[in-house]
């Protein structure tokens, strides 16, 4: 008895002092965005570091989230949050195209921390560091860059990516609507709106339910009525290979994520391309009354060190999570 005793204190003692027994959760990790209801968000099932990058093909690269060091110092804890809004350091070249604006936002979660020092000037560290073919390129070419670029080297399951399309609206970004791209388990994708509460992912027999195929390069619109019709839409063939390699775990089914409650004090956020200073409504919202506000415009940053970033004093910042 006394021998079975000290067998079960050594194996206790041995799992407790192996960290990796307990550290890694056995789930994949996973991450998305949240329906733009106050602003934007993200939610991950596991604490993690978190990233959320605005591309514009044409135009370039801005980092939307995080805003401030401490929030790339320390992971964010599992379930939704909203992003505070705050002054971003964007290039002054950066603008949106006054037609057909396309924006992709990217989402990058990581158990490990990622690979950017500093958020401040780092589109231009991005410009140089991809070169202008690139940053203003092909927005999935863009994207397998910011992966290779922010992701530290990790078991594929410790790392996740999720990718949007901000498609439609007017010039300021009234009735644009957001996409997410589902790589479902036969292969195929699609553009499924943001704000659907589930979606399956049609039998491989189906190959007419949905028809109307997302063209992303905005020359070819679709009207309203199609866009309405069930917002499900295909995406291009031509882009499935590199999509598919960027979104790795092919899936079933989506369902919304849990929604945090309304930030207190909320405002009409803003979210557009332009960094100019110039205030614009939320995506897919109609033009609000015109109020006195103001705005704070922020030049941008030149790089401070080779890799366009500041170290920033962390004394004071919150607690490890």
């Amino acid at each position: 008895m006394r021998r079975i005793g000290s067998l079960a204190l050594l194996l206790v003692a041995m799992a407790c002092g192996n960290p990796s027994n307990m550290a890694t959760p056995s789930a994949p990790l996973r991450a998305s965005l949240l329906p733009p209801t106050h602003g934007i968000g993200f939610y991950v099932n596991q604490q993690a570091y978190v990233a959320i990058f605005d591309i514009v093909p044409g135009r370039g690269i801005g980092l939307y989230y995080p805003h401030m060091n401490r929030e790339l110092e320390y992971a964010v804890q599992p379930g939704p949050r909203w992003v505070t809004n705050s002054v971003p350091y964007m290039n002054a070249a950066y603008r949106t195209p006054l037609l057909n604006p396309v924006h992709y936002l990217f989402l990058v979660a990581s158990r490990e921390s990622l690979s950017i020092d500093d958020y401040i000037g780092y589109d231009d560290y991005l410009r140089q560091k991809l070169g202008p073919a690139v940053f203003t390129g092909h927005a999935y070419t863009a994207m397998k860059a910011l992966v290779q670029e922010v992701v530290p080297a990790q078991a594929a399951e410790d790392w996740a990516t999720a990718l949007y399309i901000v498609y439609g609206g007017d010039r300021q970004g009234r009735g644009a609507r957001i996409y997410q791209l589902v790589y479902c388990q036969d292969g195929r994708m699609y553009w499924v709106d943001i704000n659907r509460g589930l979606f399956i992912c049609p039998p491989a027999s189906d190959t007419t339910t949905i028809k109307n195929v997302l063209e992303e390069d905005g020359k070819k619109p679709l009207d309203k009525k199609t866009l309405d019709k069930r917002g499900i839409l295909l995406l291009n063939p031509v882009n499935a290979a590199e999509a598919s390699a960027l979104l790795r775990r092919p899936v079933a089914r989506i369902e919304r994520v849990p929604m945090p409650p309304e930030t207190r004090g909320y405002s009409q956020p803003t979210f557009s391309s332009d960094r100019g200073g110039r205030s614009s409504p939320t995506f897919g919202s109609t033009p609000p009354a015109t109020t006195a506000t103001s705005t704070v415009e922020t030049p941008a940053q030149p790089p401070s060190n080779p890799r366009g970033r500041v170290t920033e004093d962390s004394k004071g910042g919150q607690a490890p999570q």
